[in-house]
């Protein structure tokens, strides 16, 4: 491709996102003044243009070279046209399916290509990365890889229009939670069956699910829930919460299965306690009810999903960020990507971030360099490598 006719642009935009990235990153670590203002507005459809041609040339990495990635300077065309991108799960080290619109799963790949994963509505890894589940029409497929043969399948819960919010596969690859609006159900080689909640519902908003690395302990809840833990058998270990927000919105293990923690929201606010798994068993609370047993891990998001990143509690939040936390509570370091963060997962060789958003992008984020990246808006060193959008109108775009 040839750059040339887009040097003086190139030039404009770059100087622009250096100054509105150092002016937020300085405001933030002051934790006062006002937000600067960003100037770049007037040059998105130029750039955008300039995105769309080096995507049909090929030169995605010329783009990335001469172009920085921003969000702030396509909001209007991000809230005309952005379709969501959920869930984030790597397949191997190259490969990472997402959940785009709701309906259908893509493969991304580290080397910028992209396809649509057929009569598929949902992919998961099993924390040991020994197996990989495809939830299809006619069930779960059990897969070693993406493209080995099918093991076995796991039977689907009652067909519904209900939309699909989540699979989670335990660890030996026999077992899955199937997660709708609808309900949790566990599947297995016995059948299907509903564990959360008890009764059934058109819709329970805000469901989620979580397994622990054994395989061992479910936590789960729902908008109008407490936050329950659960065994295999059905059988409720742990209920309380929420503690200090009002509506149980995530959960989650930390990858040692030594750690379990929830979050409970307030439109875009939230809290996330956290305790020690061994310390689970026989937590009964009221709502609201506070415990010593309950640590806060974070006082300020709304978590829609979350990683374990080096032993540490990486949370994706409704404010567009990804912040990161050590058990107890101490912060580490936090990584904007842009609106609220859809799903995130670390990759095999613990150095890459998959992060997907409601803007309509998976970012492939490259961690722990020697220095921050002067266009990123964080505290971290991390860099992004790769940030694939998908927006009405366009085929996924490379940037």
């Amino acid at each position: 491709m040839d750059w040339a006719p887009h040097a003086a642009l190139s030039r404009a935009w770059q100087e622009k996102s250096l100054a509105f990235a150092a002016g937020i990153n300085r405001m933030v670590e002051r934790g006062e003044g006002e937000v600067p203002e960003d100037t770049r507005a007037g040059l998105a459809a130029a750039v955008l243009a300039v995105v769309r041609e080096a995507n049909a040339a090929g030169d995605w990495r010329g783009l990335r070279a001469r172009f920085a990635p921003a969000h702030e300077p396509f909001l209007e065309k991000i809230e005309a046209d952005s379709i969501p991108i959920l869930d984030a799960v790597w397949l191997d080290a190259a490969t990472i399916a997402a959940r785009v619109g709701g309906d259908d799963v893509v493969l991304f790949t580290t080397g910028g290509e992209s396809s649509l994963l057929p009569n598929v509505a949902a992919v998961a890894r099993s924390f040991d990365r020994r197996h990989l589940a495809f939830w299809g029409r006619k069930g779960v497929e059990i897969r070693a890889s993406l493209a080995g043969p099918v093991l076995r399948t796991l039977p689907p819960p009652p067909n519904t229009s209900a939309p699909i919010e989540g699979l989670h596969l335990l660890p030996d690859g026999d077992a899955a939670l199937l997660v709708r609006a609808d309900g949790v159900f566990f599947s297995s080689g016995a059948g299907v069956r509903r564990i959360f909640p008890d009764e059934a519902g058109a819709r329970f908003d805000m469901i989620h699910a979580a397994v622990s690395p054994d395989g061992r302990l479910f936590a789960v809840g729902w908008q109008d829930s407490q936050h329950v833990v659960m065994g295999r058998g059905g059988d409720v270990v742990a209920r309380f919460g929420p503690v200090h927000s009002s509506y149980p919105r995530h959960a989650g293990f930390t990858a040692d299965g030594a750690f379990a923690y929830f979050n409970s929201c307030h439109f875009y606010n939230g809290v996330t306690v956290g305790l020690p798994v061994e310390r689970l068993a026989g937590l009964a609370l009221e709502p609201y009810d506070k415990d010593e047993r309950l640590g806060v891990v974070d006082g300020q998001c709304s978590v829609y999903c979350s990683a374990d990143v080096g032993g540490r509690i990486a949370l994706g939040d409704a404010g567009g960020y990804v912040r990161c936390f050590e058990r107890d509570g101490t912060f580490a370091w936090q990584h904007f990507c842009g609106s609220s963060v859809g799903g995130n997962d670390l990759a095999p060789d613990g150095k890459h971030l998959a992060v997907s958003t409601h803007a309509g992008y998976l970012q492939v984020l490259a961690l722990d360099r020697a220095e921050a990246d002067p266009f990123q808006i964080g505290t971290a060193t991390h860099h992004e490598i790769l940030r694939f959008i998908r927006w009405r109108g366009d085929k996924i775009l490379r940037w």
